[in-house]
């Protein structure tokens, strides 16, 4: 998985959190696309996602 995955599938992540499943696809595309956009604005907390995510992939399960 890339790091730009690991970012968008973290803001697509906390959209399901707040709204579910219930927004019209395009809706819901757009709200994780802002939130993607602003984690990457910080790139401290761009990091901690890709390192958050690294540890919970090498997990077995």
């Amino acid at each position: 998985m890339s790091d730009d995955e690991k970012v968008r599938r973290t803001a697509a992540t906390a959209i399901h959190q707040i709204y579910g499943y219930k927004l019209p696809p395009d809706q819901e595309g757009a709200l994780i696309d802002q939130v993607k956009q602003e984690l990457e604005k910080d790139p401290a907390k761009r990091a901690q996602i890709i390192s958050s995510m690294d540890e919970i992939l090498k997990r077995e399960w």
